[in-house]
């Protein structure tokens, strides 16, 4: 008899775990009523997106050929064209594979979300507005002005408009401390003082945070040792943690590591969506 009864509250006790929901127990978010997951799709495409970066490295040289445009839109079969426009949250966690897990565990912990480059905030609405997103707060940096949906004090998002990352008036001192910063094409791309917006997104960066940028190869180092792009250069930058693969590159800073950013300046630029520009690290 007591067999018996310790199965069947077993078995109850099994049913209860599963109907939990997922951010209770660690699994990815389930952002939207789909009939899958965004974020389960968003982390199978982890093994497919390294199959096609594998395939980008074998190109013929016919590809080398498309313009800018068409390359994006094709690299790692991800429509960045139509995530840069959008900026909603299925975009960034199809270019962000990590980034689930990441919000999964800002929902738990009540966390903070920087979004730099945010455009509308979509991404920032549909997360905060998702019955699991929990406690979780989320900063919008951007060059639009508050949209509709926007009610300031009503819900866990701030605005933040009319500043420029990298430029001295930036409040980066002023915000919260954050989990997650992520840059989509944004900010990073577009900024012609590259080693002060990354000193500024480092520093509000909480310990173990991570810093997740998407960045075209359009951007390049002059070293002493020839040129380079923006994700290998960060690479060099001693007490940093950098995974660079495509066109996504993850910082972490290694615990108890004092960062100092080399002195960039502005080599060349030329214009574009996002425009050409080459920086040299101006050396002592």
């Amino acid at each position: 008899m007591g067999r018996s009864r310790f199965r069947v509250l077993a078995a109850l006790g099994a049913i209860f775990f599963l109907l939990l929901p997922t951010s209770l127990w660690g699994g990815p978010l389930s952002f939207f009523t789909a009939k899958k997951p965004i974020c389960d799709v968003a982390l199978e495409l982890v093994p497919q997106r390294d199959s096609r970066v594998g395939a980008s490295k074998s190109s013929s040289a016919g590809e080398a050929e498309k313009t800018l445009e068409e390359h994006i839109a094709e690299v790692n079969g991800i429509d960045y064209l139509k995530t840069i426009r959008d900026r909603d949250l299925p975009g960034y966690l199809t270019a962000f594979p990590a980034l689930a897990r990441r919000l999964a565990r800002i929902a738990r912990a009540g966390g903070h979300w920087i979004d730099l480059g945010a455009g509308l905030g979509n991404a920032a609405r549909e997360f905060i507005r998702d019955p699991q997103a929990g406690f979780a707060k989320v900063t919008c940096v951007t060059v639009e002005n508050p949209p509709e949906w926007y009610q300031e004090g009503k819900e866990p998002v701030k605005w933040v408009t009319g500043k420029k990352l990298g430029e001295p008036d930036f409040p980066f001192e002023q915000m919260e401390k954050a989990d997650v910063i992520t840059d989509f094409v944004g900010a990073f791309s577009y900024t012609l003082k590259l080693d002060h917006a990354l000193q500024q997104s480092l520093s509000m960066l909480k310990p173990g945070g991570t810093l997740d940028i998407i960045m075209f190869e359009n951007t390049k180092i002059k070293t002493k040792h020839g040129e380079i792009s923006f994700g290998e250069w960060v690479k060099t930058i001693p007490g940093l943690d950098v995974v660079h693969e495509g066109s996504e590159i993850q910082i972490r800073v290694t615990p108890g590591s004092r960062i100092v950013i080399p002195k960039l300046r502005v080599s060349s630029t030329k214009l574009g969506s996002p425009p050409d520009r080459t920086f040299e690290v101006v050396y002592r």
